[in-house]
């Protein structure tokens, strides 16, 4: 449909653009520098994700909410050395497993309500929202704060962005082909369970046929 071509050409378009731009940060920026790209990746996603569920329309809320965030995540960088096992020792060794805990609590609240939308809401007050933007946000991106830093960093980085593209391909180019059967109508209306299975199995297959076709890097 018209539609659906509008949609592939700005996939085009954006990836055009994007894809080479965030490919010269990471190679050649510095960790500062990628740094600056999750902290506005981070500020773009929490100021839609507070657009749209925040109850209150104030403008001084968003702000202070997006703050909140921003500066959740710049701590983590900042304190990152504390939050991995490899690092700590003795007491302090409480802080990765704390941290561990905080992300599957947010993926757990994440799944139920995903799985129970659009009958009942559990983000009822503003408060709600923010601390789960935050968490959901600003905690899974920090992520790839711990990778970037790894010895192998940059190539991991490279590898993780490679599947998800792969992915998100497989996805459109399934649906649009085969896909029949709705998965969610009701979060995506576009989203087809052939379309969802195609980004699994690409996912699934592709780091094994990279890992046997490039083993040394």
């Amino acid at each position: 449909t018209h539609d659906e071509d509008a949609v592939l050409v700005t996939r085009i378009i954006t990836a055009s653009i994007a894809i080479p731009l965030i490919s010269f940060l990471i190679y050649r920026g510095s960790e500062r520098i990628f740094f600056m790209v999750i902290v506005i990746a981070a500020g773009l996603s929490l100021y839609e994700l507070f657009t749209m569920c925040l109850l209150s329309k104030r403008s001084p809320v968003k702000a202070i909410s997006l703050s909140m965030g921003l500066l959740t995540l710049v701590a983590i960088n900042h304190y990152q050395s504390y939050l991995t096992f490899d690092n700590t020792g003795g007491s302090i060794a409480v802080l990765p497993g704390l941290y561990a805990l905080t992300v599957i609590i947010v993926f757990i609240i994440f799944l139920r309500q995903l799985i129970r939308y659009p009958k009942d809401c559990i983000f009822r007050t503003d408060i709600h929202v923010v601390l789960f933007g935050i968490g959901y946000v600003c905690v899974f991106l920090s992520f790839l704060l711990f990778i970037r830093n790894h010895t192998t960093g940059v190539k991991l980085i490279f590898f993780i962005l490679f599947i998800l593209w792969l992915g998100d391909t497989g996805a459109y180019c399934v649906g649009r082909i085969i896909g029949r059967r709705k998965l969610w109508p009701a979060i995506s209306p576009n989203k087809t369970i052939e379309g969802s299975i195609g980004a699994i199995c690409v996912s699934l297959i592709m780091p094994w046929l990279l890992w046997f076709s490039f083993p040394h890097f």
